[in-house]
């Protein structure tokens, strides 16, 4: 016979053992929770609602967030409020040093012109421009680009006078003479080309060095891994669709940002926008090359005050989603 306590063990066994396996039947039928996806104006990352609109996001968990600044994506991943987001390289770095942990999980976009130091038409070289007034956006983007341009033409910063413009304002600082020069991108840099500025200096000449890049909080990336690798396979779906026929894409692309699709398309000019295989080389831990980009940013970034600490970036590329085997 069972003693009183005995009995009473077993009972409470059985009830821990029943309510065990109820958790596991509820965890195993819980949803996959929604893959936020934060994205801020840039044409290069137009492809992700490319895809959504062509019907390659199957996925019903993953949801597109569109936000008005690369500022208010990075806030939201610190809070946690995405999971997923597209960002420049700069931009991811930064997060970085801040201690939100990242991988990059895709290539979308690489500068090779679309950032560019222009001149008023009366200076023709870089060495024209000594003691002259560059206009600049105070981010690593132009900072790189004005780094860049001065170790070609073997100068230093202390031999022009930096003016901090924010991209609004570089248009009326150039055209009412408020600088001698200025570094932007498109689509200023077309408007201004077009009223007789000069171009001295692109990233054409930099290559590598500005990128855009899909990142993942590497937490999420290991729990929904498969989620995150059907979103990337769904943006270069995408992108290869628009390389095919791209005035039907810009049309539709332009169409959702209720702008022309011909200078939506010129937008595009100087960007390369990396496909399957390209990614799956750049993000391959045998090519060092977006790395070296990484690497020669932050001691950039930290020379300019951007960081305030130095980032582990030893590991923060991941190439689980461009493999042969998780594309097909």
């Amino acid at each position: 016979m069972l003693s009183r306590t005995n009995k009473l063990y077993i009972i409470l066994l059985i009830a821990i053992l029943s309510f065990s396996g109820c958790l596991f039947v509820f965890n195993s039928t819980v949803p996959t929770l929604p893959l936020r996806i934060g994205i801020s104006p840039w044409p290069g990352y137009e492809t992700l609602f490319l895809a959504r609109n062509l019907g390659y996001l199957e996925n019903s968990s993953i949801r597109l967030v569109e936000l008005p600044s690369a500022i208010e994506v990075m806030h939201a991943l610190r809070n946690e409020s995405l999971e997923v987001a597209t960002l420049t390289l700069d931009e991811t770095v930064t997060l970085l040093a801040s201690g939100v942990k990242l991988k990059i999980v895709a290539v979308m976009g690489i500068s090779s012109g679309v950032d560019a130091l222009l001149a008023q038409p009366q200076y023709q070289s870089l060495q024209d421009l000594k003691g002259k007034r560059i206009g600049v956006e105070n981010t690593a983007v132009g900072a790189t680009v004005l780094e860049s341009a001065l170790e070609k033409a073997g100068m230093n910063l202390s031999e022009f006078v930096r003016v901090s413009l924010t991209k609004n304002k570089h248009s009326q600082a150039y055209t009412e003479k408020k600088i001698d020069a200025v570094i932007t991108s498109e689509p200023v840099k077309s408007d201004l080309i077009s009223q007789g500025a000069l171009s001295l200096f692109d990233s054409s000449l930099a290559p590598g060095r500005i990128v855009n890049v899909l990142i993942a909080r590497s937490s999420i990336l290991d729990a929904q891994t498969s989620t995150i690798c059907s979103l990337v396979k769904a943006q270069i779906k995408a992108l290869s669709y628009f390389k095919t026929y791209s005035r039907k894409s810009a049309k539709m692309m332009a169409s959702r940002l209720q702008i022309d699709p011909e200078y939506f398309l010129k937008s595009f000019q100087g960007i390369i926008l990396p496909d399957f295989l390209e990614n799956r080389k750049l993000l391959n831990p045998s090519d060092i090359s977006l790395y070296t980009s990484a690497k020669q940013l932050v001691e950039l970034m930290l020379d300019y005050g951007f960081l305030k600490k130095r980032p582990n970036i030893g590991n923060f590329i991941d190439n689980r989603c461009v493999k042969g085997k998780n594309f097909e």
